[in-house]
């Protein structure tokens, strides 16, 4: 397998230079030449970490060894709480309220790694692939520097990243992240890892803000002839390749549920997924080849073949003007609002490159037109680009009383407590584009409990003694936790470097602003 750039068909990178580099070096975005379809009724039977191992292996071909590729995904999900990692679950607790509207609804429990959130499904396995990969560079190539890892986070991805980093040799990771802009939990996971090759850098802004370093950073060749680096965000390909391996493992789940659907309305289920980044729904787009081929030799109704993807998105909806635009429109918006769902607050979604790429017919220097455009102020991809995203995705908007609302009626009719981010995907639930005849997944991102300050909004003060859901893991036998027990597990929060220069322009990145950010890393990894 073979990775070319979304701005450069010419590219023709390896999975090993795609994961050590993060970004091609024109900018783009690493993507496969192609997508392999794996049969589904292969997969039957098979705990997720079989099924993780062999989606990896189409993608990462020989660059690492059968025994290799076992002992990477045995040792990044042994340290998930659930014995199933992703399990499916209904959200119908004894003694419910109300289950009629709520019957065909299924959580995808993706928050049951060490920092109670959907990123540790990818960061684990990215740790640990880039950790094989570095060391075999300095046995193998003779390699003396240390491996710089740098990451921006809008509040989940930062302590993911640090826990699946933390401790490996020869290997350094910086994260950034906005500065009052995650909840008081995901700062404290981040500046609470007192690891000596671990380090957090505060910047005045939003999530872009950050991006924007990283994004420069990882292009810039002048640094990079120096220190070698790399990006632990979802531009880094090894990241969307983990998360494919969920969307597999929840469709073989769904099969074997007891539901009150036919086995054909069963082999047709809708996803709603909350959306940020895009890297989370991204991943679904290289799991529908494999699934379209499954239900064309599956029996069949007069129900279209295709699952219905549903984008779910907050106040800040750059994508859902997108796909509900006639013209494909693709513009940033001039402020980012902070919401009770902070991971989706981002005003340029940066993986979504990779899908008009894909819609694009692969046509890289249409792609790169459009990503000057869209940074410039907005481009119009066309009425064929936005006909082609409707095939496969709707699009739902939640604003902040949405959010409590749907928080609150899942809670008292099911017994279920939503993060804020899922509770904007279950909210789309009801929208009428999702069909109830079919069943309904929701990837639920993060354990409620990260996010006290949006549940005591909707629960109020009480909420710091609620009961969370247990995590059943036979290997740990944990018991229910409450938000208390989240918030006084972690260390108080070590110092945080801090950029202290703002950008006025809230779509440009001033040298100066850049210059002040080099400095500050260089410092922190000669103090090392």
């Amino acid at each position: 397998m073979k990775y070319t750039s979304t701005r450069d068909g010419s590219v023709a990178a390896s999975f090993r230079t795609a994961a050590l580099t993060g970004l091609p070096p024109d900018g783009g975005l690493y993507v496969p030449q192609t997508t392999p379809i794996i049969p589904i009724s292969d997969l039957k039977g098979l705990d997720f970490k079989s099924v993780a191992k062999r989606v990896f292996q189409e993608y990462v071909g020989d660059e690492i060894t059968t025994a290799d590729l076992d002992s990477l995904v045995d040792r990044s999900y042994s340290t998930f709480r659930h014995s199933n990692v992703a399990p499916l679950v209904q959200p119908l607790k004894e003694g419910a309220k109300d289950s009629t509207q709520w019957e065909n609804l299924l959580i995808l429990e993706l928050w049951h790694g060490p920092t109670w959130a959907f990123k540790d499904v990818a960061l684990q396995f990215l740790g640990n692939v880039l950790e094989l990969f570095w060391t075999r560079k300095v046995e193998q190539d003779g390699a003396t520097s240390r491996l710089l890892v740098i990451g921006a986070t809008s509040g989940d991805t930062g302590s993911a990243a640090i826990h699946g980093l933390r401790g490996k040799e020869n290997i350094d990771i910086i994260m950034l992240y906005p500065r009052g802009r995650i909840s008081k939990v995901q700062e404290r996971q981040m500046l609470s890892v007192t690891d000596p090759n671990v380090h957090v850098i505060a910047v005045p802004g939003t999530f872009d803000d950050c991006q924007r370093l990283v994004k420069r950073m990882l292009t810039d060749q002048e640094f990079r002839q120096t220190q070698p680096v790399t990006g632990v965000n979802s531009v880094n390909w090894c990241r969307i390749l983990a998360q494919i391996s969920y969307y597999f493992y929840a469709y073989l789940q769904l099969q074997n549920l007891p539901l009150s659907l036919s086995d054909s309305q069963k082999a047709r289920p809708s996803f709603v997924v909350p959306t940020g980044n895009f890297g989370n729904i991204l991943a679904s787009l290289f799991f529908l080849p494999s699934y379209h081929a499954h239900v064309r030799t599956s029996p069949s109704d007069a129900e279209s073949p295709s699952p219905m993807l549903c984008l779910a998105t907050n106040r800040n909806d750059i994508l859902y003007n997108f796909l509900t635009s006639k013209t494909g429109l693709y513009k940033p918006a001039e402020t980012v609002h902070q919401t009770l769902a902070p991971a989706m607050d981002i005003s340029l979604p940066s993986n979504f490159e990779r899908a008009l790429w894909m819609w694009s017919g692969q046509n890289a220097k249409v792609v790169k037109e459009w990503m000057t455009e869209a940074k410039d102020g907005g481009v119009e991809c066309g009425k064929e680009i936005a006909d082609l995203a409707r095939m496969t995705f709707c699009s739902h908007r939640a604003e902040d009383d949405m959010i409590r609302a749907t928080t609150k009626v899942v809670y008292e009719d099911t017994g279920y407590l939503l993060c804020p981010h899922t509770a904007v995907g279950v909210s789309a639930t009801r929208d009428t584009a999702l069909s109830l005849r079919r069943p309904i997944i929701c990837l639920a991102t993060a354990h409620p409990g990260k996010f006290v300050e949006s549940m005591v909004s909707v629960f109020g003060d009480h909420a710091f003694d609620h009961p969370l859901h247990r995590s059943e893991s036979s290997a740990t036998g944990e018991t229910d936790v409450t938000f208390k027990d989240l918030t006084t597990q972690m260390n108080p929060p070590e110092l945080v470097q801090v950029i202290t220069e703002t950008n006025q322009n809230p779509r440009e990145l001033s040298d100066s602003t850049y210059e002040s950010f080099t400095t500050l890393v260089r410092d922190i990894l000669a103090s090392r």
